[in-house]
């Protein structure tokens, strides 16, 4: 065996190698993109995004300080009656 065929057989191999781990790299760089895009396509369905988080907060805010008032209006009327009684 010549010495050009055992340098030509290590080259070989070499380049196996590699082709095997580009390959190999190849498909896990496949499956990772496909996991982000179904990250990207799962996310809204799972996750608030937090402008909608901030506008529902708000939302919820608001009802809490109407609900409060007409509360605090329902609350005088009735004093006010109780009053009223109190004095006849």
């Amino acid at each position: 065996m010549n010495l050009s065929d055992l340098i030509l057989t290590l080259i070989g191999i070499v380049v196996a190698g590699l082709g095997w781990f580009l390959i190999r790299l190849n498909d896990d760089l496949s499956k990772l993109n496909d996991k982000i895009n179904l990250c990207q396509v799962d996310m809204p369905q799972k996750f608030v995004l937090k402008d909608d988080y901030k506008d529902d907060i708000d939302d919820l805010k608001r009802l809490i300080v109407e609900q409060g008032n007409k509360t605090d209006r329902l609350l005088e009327r009735v004093f006010e009656r109780l009053e009223t009684k109190a004095d006849k």
